[in-house]
């Protein structure tokens, strides 16, 4: 008889361990998401300040 109440709170505990699980991943998710596009915008500022230091460089010349 005791073994059904320790099912259901098995049960009941991986429900809540898969609900946070996924919200941690889902929280990630964004994260990463935010931190690429700051990377992908700061790799577009340094290319376009190599282009400039080029085109000066090769004026000067």
């Amino acid at each position: 008889m005791a073994i059904v109440p320790a099912l259901i709170t098995g049960i009941g505990s991986l429900f809540i361990a898969l609900k946070k699980c996924k919200s941690e991943i889902k929280t990630l998710e964004v994260n990463n998401k935010h931190e690429i596009e700051k990377l992908m915008k700061q790799h577009e500022i340094d290319i376009e300040n190599l282009k400039e230091k080029y085109k000066l460089q090769s004026e000067a010349k």
